[in-house]
């Protein structure tokens, strides 16, 4: 009967349902079941002055000496007011005090904490407070640093890609040009001296056997082909002929071997064939300014005088048919109309002194007596001697003095005369080994017999042309010609280097302070991860005291905080 009683009780007494608080709500809650007072914020500051002086009294080696006084809580205040009790020990006055003045203190402070429930109400707004700001914003500030982490490291990598590529594209041209890159201009100087092997190989090749070979070849088919004497074809090569003979010589011999002196300077440059007089236009300069009545008139042609016209009669009535118009190109006068005279012209293989003029006469049928005169002229050519001549006098000319020990190959306009016309022969060559392939794939015969006027014997011209051809036209010897005779051709090159440095340095200071950068967001980033991870501990310990406080306020029914805290 004794063991069934308790049972019994057990049974008859009501079940306690769990109750859950939304975490933002217990505010109201409390409110709405009259715990907590309207006021009670009021409360909680005059609490939290008191709670500030008594912890300035605290000792520096208290455990809770480092917490702030605005982060203390009611857990906090009930551990100081525990610790100082197990110090001072629990001994109580006449008045239902404790005799130790600290533990009398903290006492009170707990006590005025817990009445009218303002523990709860700073419990409660503690954890609204870290759940829906404080935890959100540490995480997104901590995004916000990873963001610019990354963001850095990538410009970072961009950064050293580009001064690697810098200082390769340095690199790359300093092998091109054959320099270490120690000192650009100095080293820059130096590569002039490869020039004299350079111009050495080029005059070998210009004297060498099978180039004036590959000249009589020429020659030979043109002579063949076209009917030009020997001399008008060699007309093509007035500088390669007298390097073969001269060799490479000096500005100062070129000019002296058509007797100009060093002080002669021609800025004009030469012309293969001499242009015509320019015309005189009268502009009226030269009229009487001095008088101011009346200015002296010019007189201009207008052509208003016209020549007679010679009248054709169109009337065709009289006649059967139109009478056929017939052009009398110069037969013979005394009567043979058969056969009409050979014209000759004249390819300038004979040199003439004076421009000579032709007439020619137009007869127009049933007009005889109206004969016309067409005065041609004759263009004088030259003897091709005496035009080489020209062309080579008008080169020396055209060559200045400031440098007269340079070599021909050294100046611009010498260079350039003996590259066309090795550009000429390598054209002609490459032309005529294209038709001598074709003959032979195509079985056809040529008339041509021109000695070594076969495939192999012209692709063997062609490649000692080409060989010299190339040396003169590659891109190191032409700049090793600027590097010589163009001190802007210097600066800029050397410039264009030491840019390429100077924008690798750029990158790598650059570099450095990203990196720098970098270095300061992950210590941020580092120092908000212990705060954000001691928030959420401090958070969720608040929780668990809301947890029982709650409970011990409702009779110690189970209650819940429940929301977005339990997912922190």
């Amino acid at each position: 009967m004794t063991d069934k009683q308790p049972q019994a009780q057990a049974a008859n007494q009501p079940v306690l349902l769990a109750l859950d608080v939304k975490y933002n709500e217990i505010i109201d809650f409390l409110k709405a079941r009259q715990k907590i007072p309207d006021g009670w914020q009021g409360t909680l500051r005059a609490v939290k002055s008191k709670l500030s002086q008594a912890a300035n009294e605290l000792p520096q080696d208290f455990s809770v000496k480092a917490i702030k006084t605005s982060d203390f809580t009611i857990a906090d205040c009930r551990a100081t007011f525990a610790e100082f009790k197990s110090q001072d020990g629990e001994e109580l006055n006449m008045f239902r005090q404790y005799k130790s003045a600290r533990v009398q203190t903290w006492y009170k402070l707990v006590k005025l904490y817990e009445r009218d429930c303002v523990h709860l109400g700073e419990l409660a707004t503690l954890l609204n407070q870290n759940t829906t700001y404080e935890v959100p914003a540490l995480r997104k500030e901590m995004l916000r640093l990873q963001g610019v982490i990354a963001e850095l490291q990538r410009k970072r990598s961009d950064l050293l890609r580009k001064s690697n590529e810098f200082r390769s594209q340095f690199t790359k041209n300093c092998a091109d040009l054959k320099l270490k890159g120690n000192n650009v201009r100095a080293e820059l100087v130096e590569l002039v001296t490869e020039l004299d092997g350079i111009c050495q190989v080029v005059v070998e090749g210009v004297k060498a056997p099978s180039t004036q070979s590959v000249i009589d070849y020429y020659v030979s088919f043109v002579s063949q082909t076209h009917g030009l004497s020997k001399e008008k074809a060699l007309d093509r090569f007035p500088l390669l002929l007298h390097m073969r003979v001269h060799g490479n010589q000096t500005v100062k011999d070129f000019r002296l071997a058509f007797g100009l002196h060093s002080a002669e300077v021609i800025t004009t440059t030469p012309k293969a064939a001499s242009a015509p007089a320019a015309v005189e236009i009268d502009w009226g300069d030269d009229l009487d300014t001095t008088e101011p009545a009346a200015a002296k008139e010019i007189e201009i042609d207008w052509g208003d005088d016209k020549p007679k016209e010679v009248e054709i009669n169109w009337d065709i009535s009289d006649q059967d048919k139109p009478k056929e118009i017939e052009i009398n190109w110069g037969e013979d006068e005394s009567g043979d109309q058969d056969k009409p005279k050979e014209i000759e012209i004249n390819w300038g293989d004979e040199q003439q002194q004076d421009n000579e003029w032709v007439d020619v006469k137009m007869v127009v049928e049933g007009n005889e007596g109206n004969e016309e005169n067409v005065h041609v002229p004759v263009v004088e050519t030259v003897n091709a001697k005496a035009e080489e001549f020209g062309f080579l006098e008008q080169l020396a000319k055209s060559l200045t003095c400031e440098n007269p020990n340079s070599l021909l190959l050294e100046t611009t306009g010498p260079r350039n005369q003996l590259t066309n016309e090795f550009l000429e022969l390598s054209m002609f060559l490459k032309q005529r080994l294209v038709e001598l392939k074709c003959v032979d794939e195509f079985g056809l015969q040529l008339n041509s017999q021109v000695t070594g006027d076969n495939v192999a014997e012209v692709q063997r011209y062609l490649n000692d042309v080409q060989s010299v051809l190339d040396r003169l036209t590659s891109t190191r010897t032409q700049q090793l010609f600027l590097i010589k005779t163009s001190p802007k051709y210097v600066d800029r090159l050397v410039g264009s280097l030491n840019k390429k440095l100077e924008l690798a340095k750029r990158m790598d200071e650059a570099e450095k302070t990203t990196s720098l950068k970098c270095e300061q967001m992950e210590l941020a980033l580092s120092q908000l991860a212990p705060q954000l991870q001691a928030l959420i501990t401090k958070t969720r310990e608040a929780k668990q005291v809301a947890e029982e406080e709650l409970s011990i306020l409702f009779g110690g029914r189970v209650v819940h905080v429940i929301g977005a805290i339990n997912d922190l």
